[in-house]
């Protein structure tokens, strides 16, 4: 039986976008009676696209608490990991060797081991989506469960205190005001309280901190920060000096002020969503800016890492909107569904793209900025097609 390198269709795995390039050198080579050690350079690149995946698949573990499913999760897709490091190996001496059929083999392994990890990951994903929150607001979720998970001994106090430390600016910002409305005093004593309960490491304590945290926080959340906005502005008013904040910023321009998780209606299509372009110009013209050398990497990684929060906001929004029940019709079913594989591939781009651009800090090569920057675009696209879909939903839900 003749053995030939596999077609390229739409269901070939998008983890490691050199792969394509690989294989199209592969088959050339097979055609054209070259020695299969032409493609070495491109099993190259997709070897440190996957070093870079790994790599930050590792430190992703110690930013969340997770439960026996997702531990088992985890462990299948360090299996995967491991596999793939052993057909990689064997796939630089097969090609070095010229071992056509072995290659075929080995090119064929590799792709049924990254879209196994594809599927891990996706299950994952949309398992800690469906996970019990313990508040609709995600930072103060967050706090909360860190909290749990130091209360039933799965993490230590640190898990907790490095989430916590994320409201100091905000509340250093209130604690300095002469005067705040009750609401906001009786929030500032609750974060004094979990300060302080952290910094003793006071475990009888922790309990009722959380829970005047919780109360206080989601009190606070449920003021009306936009009412007093001068018209035609959207977005939030300062809850520290009032300035009108837009919906996905974090900080106060003002004031520097690190704004509050807000809650939102689910069924209304943020206006950011058909704003991305802008997202992308920014990072396009950090690009350039790292390329002729105008600023350092760490400046343009600051400017990427503030896109994919903008991003995330947005996901998140698009998703809540996505939810649907048994009372559901067909067709809104049928887009909701739609919208969360979009937000699926477009957080896959993402995250590929942010491996990349973590792999450009250590070798500041032009082609792995470019592959990068090929991604990001992919899923900036990605979000404004999601928006039209949830538009569809939004206008579906208003006729029913």
């Amino acid at each position: 039986m003749d053995l030939h390198f596999p077609a390229i269709d739409d269901n070939f795995p998008r983890l490691v976008p050199p792969l394509r390039k690989f294989i199209e050198e592969l088959t050339d080579c097979e055609e054209n009676g070259l020695p299969l050690c032409c493609a070495e350079t491109d099993l190259r690149a997709c070897d440190l696209v996957l070093s870079a995946f790994f790599a930050g698949f590792k430190r992703s573990l110690d930013n969340y608490d997770y439960d026996e499913k997702e531990l088992s999760l985890i462990a299948a897709g360090f299996g995967v990991l491991e596999r793939l490091g052993q057909i990689f190996t064997v796939t630089y001496r097969s090609i070095k060797n010229n071992e056509h059929d072995l290659t075929v083999l080995n090119v064929i392994a590799i792709i049924e081991s990254l879209r196994q990890l594809e599927d891990i990951l996706r299950q994952q994903h949309e398992y800690r989506y469906e996970k019990p929150k313990l508040s609709s607001a995600s930072g103060l979720n967050e706090i909360l469960q860190a909290g749990q998970a130091v209360l039933a001994g799965r993490r230590d106090w640190s898990f907790l205190t490095r989430r916590l430390e994320r409201l100091r600016p905000a509340a250093d910002a209130l604690f300095m005001k002469q005067y705040n409305p009750p609401y906001v005093e009786e929030h500032c004593a609750a974060l004094l309280q979990m300060f302080e309960v952290c910094s003793n490491c006071d475990i009888e304590g922790l309990p009722q901190a959380l829970q005047n945290l919780k109360t206080t926080g989601e009190a606070l959340l449920a003021v009306d920060f936009g009412s007093d906005s001068p018209a035609g502005r959207s977005g939030f008013a300062c809850p520290i000096c009032g300035e009108n904040v837009a919906q996905w910023e974090k900080k106060c321009s003002s004031c520097g002020a690190i704004m509050p998780d807000r809650s939102y209606e689910q069924d209304i299509v943020p206006a950011e969503a058909f704003e991305v372009p802008a997202y992308l110009d920014q990072v396009t013209q950090a690009a350039d800016m790292l390329r002729a050398g105008s600023i350092a990497f760490d400046e343009f990684y600051s400017t990427v890492q503030s896109v994919v929060d903008s991003l995330d906001y947005i996901g998140g929004r698009l998703s809540a909107m996505a939810a649907y029940n048994s009372d559901s019709s067909a067709e809104e079913c049928q887009i909701a569904q739609n919208i969360q594989d979009m937000l699926s591939a477009n957080g896959s781009n993402v995250s590929r793209a942010v491996a990349y651009f973590e792999e450009l800090g250590a070798t500041m090569q032009s082609e792995t900025l470019d592959a990068g920057m090929e991604l990001f675009v992919a899923a900036i696209d990605g979000v404004r097609q999601t928006a039209l879909e949830a538009r569809r939903l939004e206008e579906l839900r208003r006729r029913t």
